[in-house]
């Protein structure tokens, strides 16, 4: 194993134990051990792999968070990420793919897209990774608008848990929204609805946002990390978001684009690589979403390339 496998090792299983929601003082490797019921040799080993590894810090026998671990791996901090590193985790892992083969004999036709977690598993994990700083992130983008003091009623265009859309329905109380995604969303939508008692501001929209219709009226639609998915039909959809939206509305596409050369940004490509190399190329061009969106009739407010909590991502930002 490379020593970049031992260091997320590490990594996902200070994750996975909580460490890090417990280092927000300077404590010893034994205070550690009988506060979280931990084994205290192996307790003190680990601490000091991980302060090795520049993740937590040191004086004398007492440890605690840095700078950035608290700010992004502490539970109930607002830019947690945390939970988004370990679904991304269990999504990339490829360990079980031989590129070798795929390289020689091309795709497999056994490949699945999926790992061994189950569908509720995995739309449970989806959910904690709409929590933390993606909120802060969306609400951030949102609020700088120039148009945020006029946005009334939004779509959240693949929706996921709807997480994401019902930040910004929380950031004032006379936004309402529509969150569309697949009928299998469904009740972990309402779920996400309900705990967070915006049953009166937000409604479900289910179906396929590529042949069905996504309703009309809005001030501001976004897709998050979901157009490379449905690529092969970008004009139709994006005049359907065009044809959406009321005068003067706004579009917010965030997505992982690639160099036309397939190059970079090195972590999008190589995320992708098993998918591509089985046949299913979700590479979304730079500036394919932007020259669609042009042709349409939008004018471009906005774009930017932003390393954000997802990975390096391109901010496409227009307006009807």
């Amino acid at each position: 194993m490379f020593l970049f496998e031992y260091v997320f090792s590490c990594f996902n299983s200070a994750l996975d134990l909580n460490l890090f929601s417990n280092l927000k003082d300077f404590k010893t490797s034994s205070q550690i051990a009988k506060m979280m019921d931990l084994h205290e040799d192996n307790t003190k080993y680990f601490l000091n792999a991980l302060y090795s590894m520049d993740f937590i810090t040191k004086n004398d026998d007492k440890y605690k968070n840095t700078n950035a671990t608290s700010k992004y791996l502490i539970e109930d901090s607002p830019y947690y990420m945390g939970n988004l590193i370990k679904i991304f985790s269990k999504l990339n892992d490829f360990s079980n793919v031989d590129i070798q083969n795929l390289v020689k004999n091309g795709p497999d036709e056994n490949f699945q897209s999926g790992d061994d977690v189950s569908f509720e598993e995995f739309y449970n994990e989806l959910k904690d990774s709409e929590t933390g700083i993606r909120q802060v992130e969306i609400i951030d983008i949102v609020k700088n608008l120039e148009e945020y003091p006029k946005i009334k009623n939004i779509l959240d265009l693949g929706c996921g848990a709807g997480l994401l859309g019902l930040a910004v329905v929380a950031s004032r109380e006379d936004i309402t929204a529509t969150l569309f995604d697949m009928p299998p969303m469904a009740s972990l939508i309402e779920e996400c609805i309900s705990e967070n008692n915006l049953e009166d501001r937000a409604e479900i929209k289910l179906g396929d946002y590529t042949t069905d219709d996504i309703g009309s009226n809005y001030d501001l639609i976004f897709a998050i990390n979901t157009l490379s998915l449905a690529k092969s039909d970008m004009e139709s959809i994006i005049k359907k978001i065009h044809d959406s939206l009321n005068d003067g509305g706004v579009f917010i596409a965030i997505s992982d684009e690639v160099e036309s050369d397939f190059s970079k940004p090195k972590e999008i490509i190589v995320s992708w690589l098993p998918y591509v190399l089985n046949g299913m190329n979700y590479y979304l061009i730079k500036d394919h979403v932007r020259n669609i969106a042009l042709d349409v009739g939008f004018e471009e407010i906005k774009v930017e390339e932003r390393f954000l909590s997802s990975g390096p991502m391109r901010i496409n930002i227009f307006k009807k």
